[in-house]
């Protein structure tokens, strides 16, 4: 086997062996490295077919028996933070929702109103990012001080207090909207040092922020003509659906349906994160013609069979045995 070829069959299997976390790479790693190297035919650039996929099923079983090892109680905190960083994601992806219109659309008329909803956004969105990094680092004094910046900017809001000296004697929109403080107020008693969620899964709260840029783009090159989910017309609806009601929003609960393989905590922050947007739509949606008791009985009974499934799958897959890997 020339070096050139040696090299290329190095470098593919270093990251087919990704597919184990890292520390059992760090434990058995270099043993997996030099056998397949070893069961390969010179001239190859992979390992043999066979070895792959039991590479990737073996990096898989790893990875759930890691995910098996954080215990019940660990997992349920993780679900919490994950679910409340969803919701507070939403602040950030509408923030680039709006900068993606500004990019692709015709420039806009110079307007004061839009200009300070925009700053309170971008404001909000470092409040968020600011809480988020400090949940996952198990810092929560920070966190509470965000929470505390945000009922500030909400009281600001609400009782009005800060106007602009300008056309119309506008306010200044703070950004920072109800369900977002709530989520901040609600992660506070969720973020403990010991029990801080894996750096792994902080893809589930980037992907609505990443979402939101491409509706906003789409939106301004008017490409999101048909973007809403059949029946999503009528209120009822669409509150039922929020915040999932279009087909690019769905991005994030696939890729937690595929991850479901490996870890049971993805999914179920998207589900516990749904209806829990629902119940606060609800509670304050003051538009007629629907039946807010129907609706609140509706989310109230999906919430009770969410909570019952949720911690029936924790529990059962905390006391399955790790499984095998070898």
């Amino acid at each position: 086997m020339s070096e050139l070829d040696a090299a290329l069959l190095a470098r593919h299997t270093r990251l087919l062996l990704r597919c184990y976390p890292r520390a059992y790479r760090a434990h058995r790693g270099e043993e997996i490295f030099d056998t397949l190297l070893e069961t390969t035919r010179p001239g190859r650039g992979w390992p043999p077919p066979r070895e792959v996929a039991s590479v990737i099923s073996g990096g898989l079983r790893a990875r759930r028996a890691a995910n098996l090892n954080q215990g019940l109680r660990a997992s349920l905190r993780h679900v919490g933070i994950l679910a409340v960083a969803m919701i507070m994601a939403e602040m950030p992806a509408a923030l680039l929702s709006l900068i993606g219109q500004h990019i692709a659309g015709p420039p806009l008329p110079y307007d004061y109103g839009s200009v300070y909803r925009e700053l309170g956004l971008a404001l909000g969105s470092l409040v968020v990012v600011t809480a988020l990094a400090a949940a996952w680092r198990g810092r929560r004094w920070l966190v509470a001080m965000a929470a505390a910046v945000a009922a500030a900017m909400v009281a600001a809001d609400a009782c009005q207090l800060l106007p602009v000296l300008s056309r119309g004697a506008t306010i200044i929109t703070w950004g920072m909207d109800l369900p977002t403080a709530l989520a901040l107020v609600v992660l506070v008693p969720l973020t403990k040092r010991a029990e801080r969620p894996p750096a792994s899964l902080l893809w589930l709260p980037c992907l609505p922020v990443a979402v939101g840029l491409i509706e906003g783009l789409a939106a301004a090159s008017r490409l999101s003509k048909y973007d809403s989910l059949p029946g999503t017309s009528s209120h009822g609806a669409e509150l039922l659906l929020s915040p999932y009601a279009t087909y690019l929003s769905l991005v994030p609960v696939l890729v937690a349906v595929c991850w479901l393989v490996t870890d049971v905590r993805p999914l179920a922050a998207v589900a516990l994160q749904s209806l829990l947007m629902r119940a606060l739509y609800i509670a304050f949606d003051t538009t007629p013609g629907h039946s807010r008791d129907q609706l609140a009985i509706v989310v109230g009974l999906q919430l009770l069979a969410l909570t019952c499934a949720l911690v029936w799958l924790l529990r059962h897959r905390a006391r399955t045995a790790p499984p095998t890997v070898g």
